[in-house]
């Protein structure tokens, strides 16, 4: 898990800003998806 965090954090540093906008927007997407998974995987939990 560390390993895979610092290499996301080091990314922007190279692409840039426009990076980091696109970054945004993918965050965005991936934040439903997450919250979505999450609520599967708590109702498997339980």
């Amino acid at each position: 898990m560390n390993i895979n965090t610092q290499k996301l954090t080091n990314i922007p540093k190279l692409f840039g800003e426009s990076w980091t906008n696109k970054q945004a927007l993918l965050k965005k997407k991936s934040l439903k998806l997450l919250q979505n998974l999450i609520k599967r995987g708590t109702m498997y939990k339980t």
